[in-house]
């Protein structure tokens, strides 16, 4: 979930969350987004495991504040 804001990151979760249709929702959070964590947490979610990215060079240069769940672990 890619979003300006926190409000724009939840509308776009809360939308996403409809096609689940009762099924359990998983969310890869980046760990460097506190607002995310925290809109994660306040709908009852909870870790179940964390992954560490490590790059060989420099990261890249990502405006993590408006990353709230990463497509996939695989692409970042």
């Amino acid at each position: 979930i890619f979003a300006e804001n926190e409000d724009i990151a939840e509308k776009l979760f809360l939308g996403l969350a409809t096609y689940a249709e009762g099924s359990p929702i998983y969310v890869d959070v980046p760990n460097l987004n506190k607002s995310a964590i925290i809109l994660f947490e306040s709908y009852q979610m909870n870790p179940i495991f964390e992954c560490i990215a490590m790059y060989t060079t420099e990261p890249p240069n990502i405006d993590w504040h408006q990353v709230f769940a990463v497509t996939s672990l695989e692409l970042g």
